[in-house]
């Protein structure tokens, strides 16, 4: 049975800063480089968040349709922001994922599985995402 990290973990309002596509062995992987909200702080006033960089990585892509529209000098410093991932199982263990993002733009396409990986430290802010800064902060370790 293959693992699918949607079923389990949010990813509303994470900005995707990166796509990136893996050929190998016959085999494509894809992975959206996000900021993905760990915590909604909602109880303090304004609202913080726990953020942190993150891969989101889907192994054995088949299928992939984009459509992301940007015209003129629209580009940010991020690519997107997903409202939801949507999940449907198929046959074999493979599943069906609809990336759906602001301003009616999606990322759809069938894998084997998907998994979350941290690549950064956490954040603390008023805002859902973060800066180049800090994105680029180090992983805190326990003393």
């Amino acid at each position: 049975m293959n693992s699918h990290i949607v079923e389990t973990e949010s990813f509303h309002d994470n900005y995707i800063h990166a796509m990136a596509f893996t050929d190998e062995n016959f085999s494509s992987d894809f992975e959206l480089d996000i900021d993905h909200i760990k915590e909604w702080l909602c109880d303090e006033t304004p609202c913080n968040f726990v953020i942190a960089p993150a891969t989101l990585s889907f192994k054995n892509v088949s299928s992939l349709a984009i459509s992301i529209n940007r015209a003129g000098f629209t580009m940010n410093s991020y690519l997107g922001c997903i409202l939801e991932i949507k999940l449907t199982h198929l046959q074999d263990s493979r599943a069906m994922y609809e990336v759906i993002m602001v301003g009616d733009e999606s990322i759809k396409f069938e894998a084997e599985s998907s998994m979350l990986t941290y690549t950064g430290g956490e954040v603390k802010t008023t805002v859902q995402y973060l800066s180049k800064l800090e994105r680029a902060a180090p992983f805190k370790r326990d003393a």
